[in-house]
């Protein structure tokens, strides 16, 4: 370089006014480009694609999915990255790096001219946050998210956009960059796999809390869940400064520089003592305690009263559309019956609960949209239908215990070798099963199936779906360790597909279902005729599946043995397959009669439940 222009370098540096005018006029520029470039144009899509999906089967809830807004950002910040590390290595890259070194312009100045370049890439991950805030707000997102939140998402761009920078000016190669992109994406994911939360009281690891962004464990209710994200943000702003200052750093140790980076530390400190004092730590609270502090707000539609949290009020329509569904034209006066929300894990199915009023059905804080809408609209419906036919609705466990001649059955068995020979006689007393009732052989669980299923369009298409994933009959399949081989079924049918399904407190019979679906498929007033006129004897718990059957003129499923002998096999020839089909996983069941395999399971099992009263 001549003595001629670093002469005028120093009388240009010398005078701050013009320096500084330079910086941002080229800072300026490269944000544009930064705007222009493929990638941030991707990485904008992308960032809007992923809080579509993640929103998309659920209604939304501000105060929870704002850390999914915050989420949806990694993309842009990532590609923020991306173009603020090519921005940096340009000149290597070009082979302009003695053109550039002979303008007036230093090369302190030109990177601090890439740092200001962020501005433009930060200010518009601030706009698509809002934009997705209203997106949210449209479909209709219920309360109002956390600033703290929201703006971490812009501070990760800002941070990862500066390490882009620090990793060009440093190490100015592509290579390089691409490195240091999987390095910062390993150590955001090791973070953020450290323990989480399930349980009231669990403290899990503060580790967690120095990923960039913390995802949230939608099991429990967001309400019983404390998040750091104040203290985040500090940490955040923290990790982002002193990015900055080391990148002007590495230019020279010169006092202001290092005073910067000396401070972003002491920011950094802090907000890492935020994330994990005790009173900071990310916590779950007790559900009973927070549904103290949470008075819920009440309305009572056509005898129905529906109970809901102050940010989940706009939900009590949904809840009245499906309960209208099913007591319509059946229960003209449905008094003493209530929704009511209820927070809780569901891991830890906190819901099932005893409820102090049997009327009362409980609801949490998650609904599905779109498909999604009918699987809960079909779960709360089911618990309704069950209170309307005089099924348990209420949230309870029922206990089964041996009583003298079923000991004394089991005892013969065994002696016959109809039963695993490892199987341990039960003493009079013991408990037999515990849990929800079955209402297996009852005529009302045919009823209530059915008016759950025509509460709405999108419970019965919910119900059908079910019914196709659990059709009625016994498998024939070929194990690949087994040759062929049967698979029963299940006695029972399920609808609580997680997380929009809640589980009931009655064990639906999978032929009830079915024999359900089957209504279904019927004009429907020429059903709610003959449930109209045999009310009373179809709701009686001593009516039966059977009794259904011959009222309705349904088509009846196939016993066991009827499917045996359509299959064209003898029973020993079910029986070894029947044994096949378990596995080498239990070689000790090794039922020797059809009344065996009935006992163990099956889809016409004596099934070992209480039977709903």
């Amino acid at each position: 370089m001549s003595s001629a222009t670093e002469a005028r370098r120093i009388e240009v540096e010398s005078r701050p006014g013009p320096r500084w005018r330079a910086t941002v006029a080229l800072a300026h520029v490269e944000g544009r480009i930064i705007l222009r470039r493929p990638i941030f144009l991707f990485g904008v899509l992308l960032s809007v694609a992923l809080i579509v999906f993640v929103t998309w089967s659920r209604a939304p809830v501000m105060h929870r999915d704002d850390s999914w807004i915050t989420m949806a950002i990694l993309p842009l910040a990532v590609a923020a990255y991306l173009a603020s590390n090519v921005a940096a290595t340009r000149a290597r890259r070009t082979g302009t790096e003695e053109l550039l070194d002979a303008q007036p312009m230093s090369a302190l100045s030109r990177t601090s001219a890439h740092l200001l370049a962020l501005a433009y890439p930060v200010a518009a991950s601030a706009v698509l946050t809002a934009a997705e805030v209203g997106y949210l707000k449209l479909i209709g997102g219920v309360w109002s998210p956390s600033v703290n939140e929201l703006a971490s998402g812009p501070m990760m761009v800002l941070f990862l956009g500066a390490c882009g920078v620090l990793i060009g000016r440093v190490v100015p190669s592509i290579i390089a960059g691409s490195v240091g992109l999987i390095a910062l994406g390993g150590i955001q994911l090791y973070l953020m796999q450290r323990t989480q939360l399930y349980q009231a009281g669990d403290v899990g690891s503060p580790l967690r809390w120095g990923a960039f962004w913390i995802n949230f464990d939608e099991a429990n209710a967001r309400e019983l869940v404390f998040r750091p994200a104040g203290w985040h943000l500090v940490y955040l702003t923290g990790l982002a400064a002193l990015v900055l200052a080391a990148a002007r750093l590495r230019h020279g140790p010169r006092f202001g520089r290092v005073a910067a980076a000396l401070a972003a530390i002491a920011v950094v400190a802090t907000g890492v003592w935020g994330q994990t004092r005790p009173q900071g730590r990310e916590r779950i609270f007790d559900a009973e305690q927070v549904a103290t502090r949470e008075p819920l707000i009440c309305e009572a539609h056509d005898g129905v009263r529906y109970c809901a949290y102050r940010a989940y009020a706009p939900w009590m329509e949904r809840w009245r559309t499906v309960v209208t569904g099913v007591l319509q034209d059946f229960v003209s006066t449905p008094r003493g019956l209530t929704i009511s929300q209820r927070f809780g894990n569901i891991y830890e199915e906190s819901f099932r609960q005893p409820s102090a009023d049997p009327g009362t059905i409980h609801t949490g804080t998650l609904w599905g949209t779109r498909f999604e809408a009918g699987i809960s609209e079909m779960s709360l419906a089911s618990r309704v239908a069950s209170w309307a036919v005089g099924l348990p609705s209420a949230e309870q466990t029922f206990v089964a215990r041996w009583n003298a001649d079923e000991v004394e059955e089991y005892a013969a068995r065994l002696e016959r070798r109809e039963l695993e020979p490892n199987a341990e006689l039960p003493r009079v007393g013991d408990i037999k099963s515990q849990g929800p009732c079955t209402s297996i052989g009852q005529a009302r669980t045919v009823v209530a199936l059915w008016l759950a299923g025509r509460s709405t369009t999108g419970a019965g298409n919910a119900l059908r779906s079910w019914l196709d994933d659990q059709p009625y009959g016994i498998r024939m399949y070929e194990g690949w360790d087994t040759g062929p081989a049967i698979d029963l079924g299940s006695p029972n049918i399920y609808f609580n597909d997680w997380p929009f399904a809640r589980e009931s407190n009655v064990e639906w019979g999978t032929a009830e279902a079915h024999y359900a679906g089957q209504l279904l498929e019927r004009p429907g007033e020429e059903v709610a005729t003959l449930v109209r006129r045999h009310w009373d004897e179809l709701v009686d718990p001593r009516t039966t599946t059977e009794d259904a059957i011959r009222l309705f003129g349904l088509e009846p499923l196939p016993t066991l043995e009827e499917q045996i002998r359509d299959l064209g096999l003898s029973e020993a020839e079910f029986i070894e397959r029947y044994k096949a089909g378990l596995g080498r996983a239990e070689p000790e069941k090794v039922e020797a009669s059809l009344e065996g395999i009935l006992e163990s399971g099956g889809l016409n099992a004596l099934s070992l439940g209480v039977p709903c009263p």
